[in-house]
């Protein structure tokens, strides 16, 4: 019952956050309104071409790491490296006795 409560209280105020942001005004514009206006603008459009440009060489530096890695990994990789052990071969560890434990009187 509680678990249902929750899942409706959640809906409620995920109803509430859509009507506001849909339907009162904040200035010219309402709360999703103005969402539309920062993403569509001019600076918001340089902010994310810059990040990109700033991105791109540090991306192509850790793409050219990971593939000399992997190269160096099977370069250098035997045979034996190529997958899990031999169950049959794998001894099982020995099992301890449980630790005696002593009662006070």
């Amino acid at each position: 019952m509680g678990d249902v409560l929750k899942i409706l209280l959640g809906l409620v105020i995920v109803a509430a956050i859509v009507w506001f942001g849909a339907s009162v005004r904040l200035g010219k514009h309402t709360l999703f309104g103005h969402f539309e206006a920062i993403f569509k603008s001019d600076e918001t459009h340089d902010l994310v071409e810059g990040t990109k440009e700033s991105i791109d060489p540090a991306v192509d530096r850790v793409k050219r790491s990971v593939k000399a890695g992997m190269d160096e990994a099977a370069r250098t990789a035997s045979p034996t490296d190529a997958g899990p052990p031999d169950a049959a071969k794998v001894a099982a560890p020995a099992k301890k006795p449980p630790a005696k434990t002593r009662t006070r009187r």
